[in-house]
């Protein structure tokens, strides 16, 4: 797959179909305390009840399912869920995974891919520590490379929980994601654009992450000096090529949103809805509730919940 499928409905719909036995229909769940609260009408896309806990699932499946023929092993580089979710994957077809991540990584995540029966490697503190590394065990084993964000097959992969959104709720006018390197931001931006184009898409990144804000502000991609948040999950230094391709292509809202304000989204998730999320997962729901919407019907990603009770614990302290 080369070139941007823009307006492409039958190839989205296509790979819903295939990882369709793979992984969960999640819900779109009202809220009324919510939408009050946002003076218009909000609804929950529950990525944090996915199989592995956020919707990287989706698209690990779809990277797998593409390749022909299937590999013995697929190699990524992550810190967090994407790891996860093709460990999960991997496992789902009966091939192995290596999973490279930085020496900081998690316990708690790293033990997560172990107990989906990946090997976990460590290599250095930085995304392209990482990347090297894994490319470099890809070439030596002759294993498909899995990228976390930047790659057609996975972007198309992570459409599908917009394609479930825009099904399930025929009259949306909004749809609010987080942003980290792009891959749900430019899933949702080509289901939006195929089924329903009049659809807004809120892109809601941290301000200590601002990778496609400050992109678009520039009209190229930027690469930051460094990130900061508790949003872990959306850190990269900078947004996926493609990505930002389809940003430009399709059109897209940034939105910069505080750590306390995603960790208020959080807390308000937990206690009114009973979801529990982590701060990545928060996100978007706190860009929602910024205020300066125009009042339309927005679903909002909940794009995952992989969080340890300990962690949690010191957010709603917090």
């Amino acid at each position: 797959m080369s070139a941007l499928p823009l307006g492409n409905r039958a190839l989205l719909e296509d790979a819903a179909r295939e990882i369709a036995p793979y992984v969960h229909r999640t819900p779109l769940f009202t809220s009324a305390f919510l939408s009050r609260l946002a003076g218009f009408e909000v609804r929950l896309k529950a990525e944090n009840l996915q199989k592995g806990g956020a919707f990287k699932t989706r698209g690990a499946h779809y990277k797998i399912l593409r390749a022909n023929p299937r590999p013995p092993g697929v190699v990524t580089f992550s810190s967090g869920n994407h790891g996860q979710a093709i460990a999960l994957a991997a496992r789902a077809f009966g091939i192995g995974a290596v999973v490279v991540v930085p020496e900081t990584a998690s316990p708690a995540k790293v033990a997560a891919m172990k107990g989906y029966g990946a090997d976990v490697v460590p290599a250095g503190r930085t995304s392209r520590d990482r990347q090297a590394k894994a490319e470099a065990i890809a070439a030596e084993r002759g294993w498909l490379l899995a990228p976390p964000f930047d790659d057609l097959d996975i972007i198309v992969g992570q459409a599908s929980a917009a394609l479930e959104v825009l099904a399930d709720w025929p009259e949306v006018e909004r749809i609010a994601v987080p942003v980290g390197g792009g891959g749900l931001l430019g899933g949702t931006l080509l289901a939006a654009s195929a089924v329903k184009p009049s659809v807004e898409v809120l892109a809601v990144e941290p301000e200590g992450a601002p990778a496609l804000a400050r992109s678009l502000e520039a009209g190229e991609r930027v690469l930051l000096d460094r990130t900061d948040s508790v949003a872990d999950g959306l850190l990269p230094v900078q947004i996926g090529r493609l990505n930002f391709e389809i940003a430009r292509a399709v059109g897209v809202r940034p939105r910069l949103v505080a750590d306390g304000a995603i960790l208020g989204a959080l807390r308000l998730l937990l206690e009114r809805t009973k979801l529990v999320v982590e701060p990545s997962g928060a996100a978007a729901l706190a860009g929602v509730l910024a205020g300066g919407l125009e009042p339309r019907p927005t679903a909002v990603v909940l794009s995952g919940g992989n969080v340890d009770l300990k962690t949690l614990a010191g957010y709603l302290a917090s």
